[in-house]
């Protein structure tokens, strides 16, 4: 499992799993608040996610998976809104 944390007013934390899926919780605690699920999608269908990532800048959680696939999902208004799959040509040789 995979984990980022965004760390504004907006707390939230993304996990990445063995079985392709990305949930973000949003992790505000406070008298009306308490963590619950956000958003849950399946990233990388039948695939490992190896890593996860936010980019504070563009506002974007980045995913690798083991289908050689990388996606970046990004967010509009607090939406997810916009998934492109770029393919990885280069395989790493360990």
């Amino acid at each position: 499992m995979s984990s980022c944390t965004r760390t504004d007013s907006k707390q939230w934390n993304c996990f990445a799993g063995f079985d392709g899926c990305v949930c973000v919780w949003d992790v505000r605690i406070g008298a009306s608040t308490t963590p619950h699920l956000m958003h849950h999608w399946e990233a990388h269908p039948g695939s490992e996610i190896l890593t996860i990532l936010h980019d504070p800048m563009k506002n974007v959680i980045i995913t690798a998976g083991n289908d050689t696939v990388i996606k970046v999902k990004a967010c509009d208004h607090g939406n997810w809104c916009h998934s492109c799959r770029v393919p990885v040509f280069v395989k790493l040789v360990m």
